[in-house]
């Protein structure tokens, strides 16, 4: 689909810099945001959240939701999103490319003022709690759930 915004959103998500965002921590380590990449029935989801609470979700079949930050259950969400990812940074791998996942893959990106941070991990060890990623897993799950609970007429 030409006008399907998908990748230029994630890279736009995956480039944003602390100062875009209004984050004036300069320490390279500073986590400021995190987006979990996974695949869905063949398509691409992308959870993007950063410390301010603001939110989205994109998906590579169109449409998504963005700006959550409006929600207090998505604001809480995201922020804690953030701060787990934050506790993960140090078993991440700093990168300059930011491929989607393969089959069976979920990725996860650790956004600082220093670089961005990436791990991949199989969706299964992740569903089935086997792989020391799972809480992350499931905090940006809970990004997707908070912006589920959002009624309609309010997305």
């Amino acid at each position: 689909m030409a006008d399907n915004p998908y990748r230029n959103l994630r890279e736009l998500a995956l480039s944003t810099r602390a100062a875009d965002i209004g984050i004036t921590d300069t320490d390279p380590s500073a986590l400021f945001g995190a987006v979990m990449d996974l695949r869905i029935d063949g398509a691409y989801a992308t959870v993007v959240s950063f410390l301010t609470g603001d939110a989205s979700i994109y998906l590579s079949s169109g449409g998504g939701f963005i700006g959550g930050r409006d929600h207090e259950n998505v604001r809480k969400a995201a922020k804690a999103f953030v701060a787990v990812a934050s506790q993960f940074r140090g078993r991440m791998t700093m990168v300059t490319d930011h491929p989607l996942p393969g089959t069976g893959m979920t990725t996860f990106f650790a956004l600082t003022p220093g670089g961005l941070w990436h791990v991949k991990e199989r969706e299964d060890d992740l569903m089935n709690q086997t792989s020391p990623f799972t809480p992350l897993y499931a905090a940006g799950q809970d990004v997707i759930t908070a912006f589920s609970q959002i009624p309609n007429g309010q997305r």
